[in-house]
């Protein structure tokens, strides 16, 4: 085995060791940062849909005046007992035995950023539990454009509503960034419920909380102009991109502008020319598609009346 080979091997233990799982991104900043003669990188992630057998990444590292190598990695997949994004969700009451049930009886896959979790329209089996990453929450209108309708993050149930009211989806889910999310079947889901009234409450003030967020969108289109709607929705977009179980002063919102654009509810031009009136007011700073908020005071005088 060549030396440069011995080196992934010893890498890749460190990284089975201290990681769950990590997506692309992360993979490739390990390696660079590690290895001082990778020329190229190759990486296929998949997630096993089999319970009994644990997630593979594949990946080929190709060096300088060597052959490519090509390595399988072995991932372990979320166990809920041990779940930090359990006390986000609505599981956090369920006791060890249950948890460990609920472990076994899911279904857990990385979904690479923009890929599609459940289309609109489709019949709802179970509950989806983003464990890690972000979704948007989008329906098309008649002429083909999206309109997003709310951003989950960590420790969301994703088509819950049209799940308890027996219904189809009535809106398309897809990953903004790299994602793992756990599916539970439906049976298992109202058993949980059945078992555990709390969660009723629970998931009753979350539909609660969707409803007013909805009724607050529909104000704010009908009563505000696009300038106080976009210093609105970076402020919301600031709280959904916040790193979780972390104190940060100052941290990026990295999204399309055309998204950005559907949060607001106008064309993306005019989303486009008004960051710019942001940037030049000192308001917020601009990298590439990157958005970081520098007078979060002064946006929410922008906004008026934001909480």
């Amino acid at each position: 085995m060549a030396s440069n080979e011995i080196c992934i091997v010893n890498i890749l233990h460190k990284i089975r060791v201290s990681h769950a799982y990590f997506n692309e991104a992360t993979l490739r900043r390990f390696l660079f940062n590690n290895l001082k003669y990778v020329i190229l990188i190759f990486i296929t992630l998949s997630m096993n849909n089999d319970k009994h057998s644990k997630p593979e990444i594949e990946f080929s590292v190709e060096f300088k005046d060597q052959p490519l190598i090509e390595f399988i990695m072995k991932v372990e997949r979320p166990s809920c007992p041990s779940c930090l994004t359990k006390a986000l969700s609505f599981f956090s009451e369920m006791d060890e035995f249950d948890l460990i049930s609920l472990s076994n009886n899911k279904t857990c896959n990385f979904y690479k950023k923009g890929h599609i979790v459940f289309y609109e329209g489709r019949i709802p089996t179970g509950i989806y539990c983003l464990e890690q990453g972000r979704v948007k929450i989008y329906r098309v209108g008649m002429d083909g454009k999206e309109q997003i309708v709310r951003l989950s993050t960590q420790g969301s149930l994703l088509g819950i509503r049209s799940l308890l009211n027996g219904e189809r989806y009535t809106a398309s889910a897809a990953t903004l960034e790299d994602s793992v999310i756990c599916f539970v079947n439906k049976s298992f889901f109202f058993h949980l419920t059945e078992k555990y009234p709390k969660m009723n409450t629970e998931i009753v003030g979350y539909l609660c909380k969707m409803l007013k967020e909805a009724e607050d969108k529909i104000i704010s289109i009908a009563q505000k102009p696009v300038r106080e709607r976009l210093a609105e929705s970076l402020l919301i977009l600031n709280r959904v991109f916040k790193p979780n179980g972390k104190t940060v002063i100052k941290h990026n919102i990295s999204l399309p502008r055309e998204d950005l654009a559907n949060i607001v509810g106008t064309a993306t031009e005019t989303v486009i020319r008004l960051l710019h009136d942001f940037k030049d007011e000192n308001l917020i700073s601009i990298d590439g598609r990157s958005i970081t908020l520098t007078d979060i005071k002064g946006l929410k005088q922008t906004a008026k009346n934001f909480e």
